[in-house]
């Protein structure tokens, strides 16, 4: 159980501390001074959007973490286990752990300030980025697809024809008679 982290604070407290972390929740601190607007999403699927000011809530385990055009610094205790996205890279942090992910519309990048933390880039390779290191995060590259029929001309030519049209073949139906909505 994860109460040695609760053993600093004091009796409320601790006793707050051993429901959370018994009850799933990390003690994952995100720093509020964080720029843009951070998305966290529970692994029930639960999502909160956070605007700069509002209260950063409890994170509970296995969540994800995203930031839309601006910048957040979270750190991780052991026992944790949470990650943080960028433009289809997700970095997995666990256990002691702490990352800066800093993420605009087309580029990002995350710093590695305590690790190591596993990164799986947008083609599913994984990369394992220690203390200190960075990784510079790119938007994917989509390549554009191929014209479908370039060039192609589209039905039969008359030449290719070898039926004439026979009029006496039309089957006619009148519709004059038919109801304008339906009978029940």
């Amino acid at each position: 159980m994860k109460t040695y982290r609760c053993l600093a604070a004091g009796a409320v407290l601790f006793f707050l501390c051993v429901v959370f972390t018994s009850a799933g929740y990390a003690a994952a601190s995100i720093d509020p001074a964080f720029e843009g607007t951070l998305v966290i999403t529970s692994p029930d699927g639960e999502i909160n959007l956070i605007e700069p000011g509002d209260a950063i809530p409890a994170i509970v385990n296995d969540s994800i973490i995203e930031v839309f055009d601006g910048k957040f610094k979270v750190t991780t205790a052991e026992g944790d286990t949470i990650s943080v996205s960028c433009l289809e890279h997700e970095a997995a942090l666990k256990g002691a752990a702490s990352v800066t992910l800093v993420c605009g519309e087309s580029s990002g990048k995350l710093d590695v300030e305590a690790g190591p933390v596993s990164l799986t880039d947008d083609e599913g390779k994984v990369v394992t980025l220690n203390t200190g290191e960075s990784f510079d995060i790119q938007m994917p590259v989509l390549s554009e697809a191929a014209p479908t029929a370039e060039g192609e001309e589209l039905g039969l030519s008359l030449d290719d024809s070898n039926t004439d049209p026979d009029s006496r073949s039309i089957e006619i139906q009148d519709n004059q008679d038919s109801p304008v909505s339906p009978e029940n």
